[in-house]
C-alpha cells in the first residue's frame, strides 16, 4: 500500500466523524430547542385547561343497542378508558400529571444534551468516553424512572380527580352485584404490586435498560483494557 493510500484512509475516516458529529449536534440542538420551547405551554395546560383523565366505569349498561325484547337486566359491563372531564381546580390531580410532563422533558432533554456535548467533543478530538458513558447510565437511568413512575402518577392523578369530582366508587360503594338499577361507578386503580409493575411501560423499560446497561458495558470494556494494556 502507498503512502499516500494510508494517509487517505484515516483523513476519510476523520471527515465521516465530523459529518457525522454535525449531524449529531444538529439533531440534538433542534430536540433541546423544541423540549425547551414547549416547556412551558405543556406544564401551564396543565393548570388553564380543562382537566382531562381516562378511568374504568362499572355499569349494567352494554355499550351497544340491544333489541328491547332480549335485553338481560344481570348483564354488565366494563368500559375501559371512560373520559373524565372537569373545569375545577383539582391541584393535586394538576400537579401529577405536569411531574409526570417534566419527567417526560426531562428525558428529552438529558438525551438533547448528551448529544450536544458529545458531537462537540468529537468535532474539538477531545477524548469522550467516559462522557458517552455517564451520558447512557444517567439517560438509561431517566428512561427507566418515566417508564415505571409515569404511569403511576397518572393512575393515581385519576384516582384523587374521582373522588374530588364525587363520582361514585366501586370499590367504596358497590356491593359487587350488578344489576339495571345499579348506579354507574368508577373503578380506581389497584395498587397491589402486580398491579403497579402491571401498568409499567415494558417497551420504554427495556429501552432505558439496554441504554444503561450499554453505559455499564463501556465502563467494564474501559477498566478491561487498563488493565491489559490495550489486549482487550
Amino acid at each position: 500500500m502507498s503512502i499516500e493510500n494510508r494517509n487517505a484512509a484515516p483523513t476519510a475516516g476523520r471527515v465521516g466523524r465530523s459529518i457525522t458529529a454535525i449531524i449529531a449536534l444538529a439533531i440534538g440542538s433542534l430536540l433541546l430547542l423544541g423540549a425547551l420551547v414547549s416547556a412551558i405551554p405543556m406544564m401551564l395546560s396543565h393548570f388553564t385547561d380543562l382537566w382531562n383523565g381516562f378511568a374504568d366505569l362499572s355499569t349494567a349498561r352494554l355499550p351497544f343497542e340491544q333489541d328491547p325484547n332480549t335485553l338481560d337486566g344481570e348483564s354488565s359491563a366494563a368500559y375501559a378508558g371512560v373520559l373524565l372531564t372537569s373545569g375545577d381546580p383539582l391541584t393535586a390531580p394538576r400537579l401529577l400529571q405536569s411531574a409526570q410532563t417534566a419527567l417526560t422533558l426531562l428525558v428529552v432533554v438529558a438525551g438533547s444534551l448528551a448529544a450536544i456535548l458529545l458531537a462537540i467533543r468529537l468535532l474539538r478530538r477531545r477524548p469522550f468516553a467516559r462522557h458517552l458513558r455517564w451520558s447512557l447510565l444517567v439517560l438509561g437511568l431517566l428512561v427507566m424512572v418515566l417508564a415505571t413512575v409515569g404511569p403511576q402518577l397518572e393512575a393515581l392523578a385519576v384516582d384523587i380527580a374521582a373522588e374530588d369530582l364525587g363520582y361514585a366508587i366501586y370499590q367504596r360503594d358497590g356491593d359487587g352485584i350488578l344489576t339495571s338499577t345499579t348506579p354507574d361507578s368508577i373503578m380506581q386503580n389497584l395498587w397491589d404490586p402486580i398491579w403497579v409493575v402491571g401498568r409499567f411501560d415494558l417497551i420504554l423499560l427495556l429501552v432505558g435498560g439496554m441504554v444503561a446497561m450499554f453505559g455499564f458495558l463501556l465502563s467494564d470494556g474501559e477498566r478491561a483494557q487498563r488493565e491489559t494494556d490495550g489486549l482487550v
